[in-house]
């Protein structure tokens, strides 16, 4: 229904929300998770903010606590992940971390997504309330749609490549997660 809304009309990029969205959250509005057992996988993922402080890195692999103090130092404004997701000052990482759908994550996302939508007559209050992302599966999906309208422009909707580039735009394109989401997209 989202993506009818939003003109997201093909079936190449139906089926890449779907498997992209599968493969990410198994189609929950989830926030993004803080316990990492796989130490290569941690630091891989979280290269900057590792080594811009190791010592603060090794704090934070396996971590059970408060995930507000985990995502502001993945995320926050003094590393280059944090300012490269829109993190400008101190709260900004712990605040704007993965949710929804896509994982929608950095305050520079949930801003953009939130002006691009009100245009459109969406009131989606991303800045002021992004919980609002596990919440609500309606405002969640319009928010991943638009997620991958912006992003994935470069690439007609109805070309065999839009899952390919939507997937690059989103994460990692290798490994067991490429399978899943390229399997569940096939399968669509």
């Amino acid at each position: 229904d989202a993506c009818e809304k939003l003109g997201l009309t093909s079936k190449y990029a139906k089926c890449t929300v779907l498997g992209i969205c599968g493969g990410e959250t198994l189609w929950q509005t989830i926030s993004e998770g803080t316990l990492y057992t796989n130490k290569e996988r941690y630091k891989e993922t979280f290269r900057t903010a590792y080594t811009t402080d190791p010592a603060r890195g090794e704090k934070y692999f396996n971590w059970r606590g408060d995930p507000v103090e985990f995502f502001e130092f993945v995320y926050g404004f003094d590393n280059a992940k944090g300012r490269e997701v829109g993190s400008r000052v101190a709260g900004d990482g712990g605040k704007y971390y993965g949710r929804g759908f896509v994982q929608l994550t950095g305050k520079a996302n949930y801003a953009i997504n939130e002006k691009k939508l009100a245009k459109l007559g969406f009131n989606v209050p991303l800045i002021a309330n992004p919980d609002v992302l596990i919440g609500d599966y309606e405002l969640s999906a319009l928010v991943t749609v638009m997620f991958f309208k912006q992003n994935i422009q470069d690439v007609p909707q109805d070309s065999p490549n839009y899952f390919e580039t939507a997937l690059k735009r989103v994460g990692k394109a290798v490994g067991d997660s490429y399978i899943k989401k390229r399997k569940m997209y096939e399968y669509f």
